[in-house]
Parts: structure tokens; C-alpha cells; sequence
């Protein structure tokens, strides 16, 4: 489905056109829970409304490009896949055991005959994603937190990293990497 961001309208396969388009109104806006609504909020992809409806009236092939929504639920599958990654590292680590999961995905021509299966399936999706999201407890909080701080705040916020063999360790559970270190001669400047 992403591959097609950035391609003309026009361009892109009638399953995709639906999604993008149904529930537009008259007025250039979504209709409330619409098809096109929740392809773009939470799939990342759209075309303008209003363009759309200007196009479709005068009956020419809409040529402007499909269009990435950052703030979609899609734009933060990438944090997600991250951190079910580091689940799953640590699960490893601990001899846990994941349980498979069943697919329960649609194809694209149920999505678009059944809504109300997508929906459900989406919104058991945003309910599972809740549970590792930020601020849903002290440890995801910590989670989220830890792998934007420098290691300097990292040491003043939580004194007990200082044992370089925990510190080492939560940097190989988390999966966190030096991403810049300054070329500084004195030490305790670095840290």
C-alpha cells in the first residue's frame, strides 16, 4: 500500500482509489469514520478532499500525488516495530516463550465490502498498542524516555547506571546505540 505515496492518483489500483475516496463529502471534508478517514489517520496515506471533489466534478483524472499523513497511526508503527523488537530480545533472554499469533488480517476487497471487520480489527490493534505506549505505565514511560537521553542526563536521571555493568546491560536489553560522541579529550566532559 505505501509504495503507492507520492504515485498520480490515477495511477494507483481501483481497491486503493475506494479507500482513499469513500466517505468524501459534497463539501470537500470526511465524512465522521469514513473509509478515507481512517486510510488516512491511521494508514498514513490520502488525497486532498477538495481536490479530489474538484477533479471528480468536471471529470478529469486527478493527477496530484497521494499524499503521507506523518501523525498517522502508520507514521508510528516504525516506534512500535522497535519496541516489540526489544520485547522480543527479551523475552529471548529470559527463555520466555511468545505465543503465535493468529492472522486475522482482510484482504483489500473484505476491507472494502466490510468496514465493520476492519474497524474491529483496528481497534483491537490500537488496544494492543496501548499497553507498550508511553505513559501507560512507569516502565514504558522509562522505555520511551531512556532512548532519547544523552548518556550524560541518562546518568543524572538514574544515578544507579553509574555501575557500568548495568548500564551495559540495559543498553543491550533496550537494543540502544551511540548515535554521536563528541571528540572531547577530558573524560568526565563526555559523560
Amino acid at each position: 500500500m505505501w509504495e503507492y505515496r507520492g504515485e498520480a492518483f490515477y495511477k494507483v489500483p481501483a481497491w486503493l482509489k475506494k479507500l482513499l475516496t469513500y466517505g468524501i463529502k459534497d463539501v470537500g471534508r470526511y465524512e465522521k469514520q469514513s473509509l478515507a478517514s481512517i486510510t488516512k489517520y491511521v494508514f498514513g496515506l490520502y488525497v486532498d478532499p477538495e481536490t479530489y471533489l474538484i477533479y471528480a466534478r468536471q471529470g478529469l483524472p486527478l493527477d496530484k500525488p497521494v499524499e503521507y499523513y506523518k501523525f498517522s497511526i502508520a507514521g508510528n508503527l516504525e516506534v512500535l516495530h522497535e519496541l516489540a523488537e526489544l520485547a522480543i530480545n527479551i523475552a529471548e533472554q529470559k527463555d520466555i516463550k511468545i505465543p503465535e499469533v493468529k492472522n486475522e488480517a482482510p484482504t483489500a476487497n473484505e476491507a472494502i465490502n466490510d468496514p465493520n471487520k476492519l474497524a474491529t480489527l483496528l481497534s483491537g490493534f490500537l488496544n494492543a498498542c496501548k499497553n507498550i505506549a508511553v505513559g501507560i505505565n512507569k516502565t514504558m514511560s522509562f522505555i520511551f524516555g531512556i532512548r532519547k537521553l544523552t548518556k550524560r542526563y541518562a546518568l543524572r536521571l538514574y544515578p544507579e547506571l553509574k555501575d557500568q555493568n548495568l548500564f551495559t546491560k540495559l543498553l543491550n536489553i533496550l537494543g540502544l546505540k551511540v548515535i554521536f560522541e563528541p571528540e572531547l579529550t577530558d573524560e568526565e566532559k563526555k559523560v
